[in-house]
């Protein structure tokens, strides 16, 4: 058996039980700190730490992708059980303003990979595509398939989810806007609806197999939320999601955020570092410029706004907005038609920017 310091070396860390009991520890500490520091989705932002610094150190633990497709199918309900006759008939009213303020911050991710293209920071041009905002394990996938370096596109894509996470929780926190929901809690036996529970375990199921048998980019979300939605807008049964088994999800999608900083990839984009936080923060900076753009045109408050063009990951977003007092059916009808249009039109954008950034450079 391990002593006690050889059970936290490098070696032990790197795989295995021994790994996964560290990771699970890391996890639960880190959950629990920021949980009682009152941080919207601690359960979402610790684990992701405590993965990302075992990532750092080599660890080869990967989350299995069944388990990480059924949280992904979890946020799906849960942003599914936020959508009521109220969110369909705001996609309808303000679709002109949702389509504008869409296609602005393609234009602006767009825009931004084509500076670090130009500069030469990163081999080809991966810049492109890890600059999409949103729809980061679609974007990533539909990269590799365009002969992209995929590990630098997922450094991007999953550096920018984390920042945001980060961030997110800390505006939503100074604007006073975080609520109980925050940090779940164990409800009472009697308030369970263990029907609606079933019903929306056999939505997440019916609703992946279905993403993954049609190749639906983005489907481990979309489907799920479309099935739930339509599940519950029927009156069948509503989407009822324990606050220990979100938490439990939460921690899933931040482990496997977390673990995706492998040290290959981070030792690769260290000298582009610097540049890639700057860009990431531009990115922010101008969603958080529409949103205050989009809060003056509808009268919704700014943190709403912020939260419905935030760059990060629909996932994550719905999992923070959750907790904030927030309009969660405006946030997530935004997040939604964006992810549909980033998945549409991001790969025609990025191969635009790309071969124009690559002709003007060999034209040097």
């Amino acid at each position: 058996m391990a002593k006690p310091r050889e059970f936290f070396s490098v070696q032990h860390i790197k795989s295995g039980p021994a790994a996964w009991a560290v990771l699970a520890a890391l996890a639960a500490a880190f959950a629990g700190v920021l949980s009682l520091l009152h941080i919207a989705a601690g359960f979402l932002i610790g684990p992701m730490i405590a993965a990302i610094w075992l990532a750092a150190r080599g660890t080869q633990l990967r989350v299995p992708e069944p388990l990480f497709y059924f949280a992904q199918g979890v946020i799906g309900c849960l942003v599914a059980r936020s959508i009521t006759p109220a969110i369909i008939g705001t996609l309808r009213g303000d679709w002109l303003i949702f389509l504008l303020v869409i296609l602005a911050i393609i234009a602006a991710s767009t825009l931004v990979g084509y500076v670090l293209v130009r500069q030469r920071l990163l081999p080809g041009t991966s810049a492109v595509w890890g600059t999409s905002a949103g729809a980061a394990t679609a974007m990533t996938m539909m990269a590799a398939d365009y002969g992209e370096d995929i590990r630098f596109v997922a450094f991007m894509q999953y550096l920018r989810a984390a920042i945001v996470a980060l961030c997110s929780t800390f505006i939503a926190e100074a604007c006073g806007g975080t609520t109980a929901a925050a940090s779940p809690a164990l409800p009472a036996r009697h308030l369970m609806n263990w029907g609606g529970f079933g019903a929306t375990i056999i939505v997440i199921i019916v609703g992946i197999y279905i993403a993954k048998r049609l190749k639906i980019p983005g489907g481990t979300i979309i489907v799920p939320m479309a099935l739930g939605a339509a599940v519950q807008l029927s009156g069948t049964a509503p989407m009822t999601l324990p606050p220990a088994f979100l938490a439990a999800s939460y921690a899933v999608i931040g482990i496997s955020i977390g673990l995706r900083f492998t040290k290959d990839t981070v030792k690769a984009a260290s000298k582009a570092l610097p540049a890639i936080l700057v860009a990431i923060f531009a990115l922010m900076a101008s969603c958080a410029a529409l949103g205050g753009v989009l809060s003056a045109l509808t009268g919704i408050s700014w943190l709403t706004a912020y939260f419905a063009t935030t760059p990060g990951g629909m996932d994550s977003a719905a999992i923070i907005a959750s907790g904030t007092n927030v309009d969660m059916p405006f946030v997530m009808a935004l997040q939604f038609a964006r992810f549909i249009l980033v998945v549409l039109l991001g790969p025609h954008a990025a191969r635009f920017a790309a071969e124009r950034s690559l002709s003007e450079n060999s034209s040097k």
